[in-house]
């Protein structure tokens, strides 16, 4: 009798690990991103126009944003990069951004270039998550079976890519023509 007792005591055990290890790295599965909405164009100093992009975040987890640009969105050509035509990066200026759960924040993108029927960004997020803590214990064994079952189980946080567009209408006083574009009113 005491060996079936200590059976189903082991099992009921093993099987709350389980349950505790599932319901902890239920977070790291679920992907955490953040919404872009395009609220429209405004005028900055030394841009002719600048569009404003509202960054939500939805998630539970603080997102840092960050001034990079993935390489999809750079073209080489004789040694020197250019942006891939339609895009366009976010403003450096005040960058990194933390967004915190619930809040929100607005990034500046300078659309300069409007010979291009549209125009589209790319924000990079990184998720703020602190290390968790099967991570800090694994960290000094140097054995890679261990550090793979690691990364499987709590995986370590990857930056999010986030696009926004094609957005296809222009900012106010902006003409299309043939060559390019110009400004309304006889501007250059």
């Amino acid at each position: 009798m005491r060996k079936r007792t200590a059976i189903l005591l082991v099992t009921v055990a093993l099987v709350v690990i389980v349950t505790a290890l599932a319901w902890w790295t239920r977070g790291a599965r679920r992907p955490a991103t953040l919404e872009l909405t395009f609220l429209g164009y405004t005028n900055k100093p030394l841009a002719i126009a600048t569009a404003l992009v509202l960054v939500t975040n939805t998630s539970r987890v603080p997102f840092e944003i960050r001034a990079l640009t993935h390489a999809r969105n750079v073209v080489e050509t004789n040694g020197d990069f250019f942006h891939v035509p339609g895009f366009v990066s976010p403003a450096p200026v005040n960058l990194p951004r933390l967004v915190k759960p619930g809040q929100a924040t607005v990034l500046d993108v300078s659309v300069n270039d409007f010979t291009e029927s549209y125009w589209w960004t790319e924000v990079a997020a990184h998720p703020m998550q602190r290390e968790a803590w099967l991570r800090r214990v694994t960290a000094g064994i140097r054995n890679k079976t261990v550090q793979s079952w690691v990364d499987r189980i709590a995986p370590p946080p990857q930056t999010a890519w986030i696009k926004l567009g094609p957005i296809t209408n222009l900012p106010p006083d902006i003409v299309r023509v043939k060559n390019g574009w110009r400004m309304k009113r006889g501007q250059p």
